[in-house]
């Protein structure tokens, strides 16, 4: 059987070897069957998420003040009476807003790549690793698969 595909695996720019489809299906085999992966993914969504409640949490009470302050300029007479009427629930459900406000800006800075979060997809890391070991290539480095047709299976 021929290879439809040959794989050049390139490394910072640099190509450094290629892999058959074949090899390379048998990778992608080996990563899924990992049962370890599957842990090691979702202890770094655990990770990402306890990272994200973290940010959120430092941020609130910055919340809070500002929802607050901007609660006592539009209206200060009816924050006034919110603070005297029942000052335990109104602090209840503004700290509740305030996280609330924070895990979304925490979230939406994260989309936009001012914040990061750590993650990690341990699959793609694993079939980096497996490649730089089949290839016997250490370098470090942003890992590329670029696909070639062969001329041998266009010609058939």
């Amino acid at each position: 059987m021929s290879d439809k595909y040959k794989w050049e695996v390139i490394i910072n720019g640099v190509t450094v070897g290629s892999l058959s489809e074949n090899e390379l299906s048998q990778i992608d085999k080996a990563v899924q069957q990992d049962k370890r992966l599957y842990l090691a993914q979702f202890v770094n969504l655990i990770y990402i998420i306890w990272s994200a409640m973290t940010q959120a949490i430092l941020i609130t009470p910055l919340a809070l003040m500002t929802w607050a302050f901007g609660f006592a300029c539009s209206d200060p007479e009816g924050f006034t009476t919110a603070i005297t009427t029942n000052p335990a629930q109104l602090y209840i459900w503004w700290v509740i807003g305030a996280l609330g406000a924070a895990v979304l800006v925490v979230l939406a800075s994260a989309g936009f790549g001012f914040t990061h979060l750590n993650y990690e997809n341990k699959f793609n890391a694993r079939k980096e690793r497996l490649i730089r070991s089949l290839l016997k290539v250490p370098a470090k480095g942003d890992l590329t698969l670029c696909g070639v047709k062969c001329e041998s299976a266009v010609a058939a």
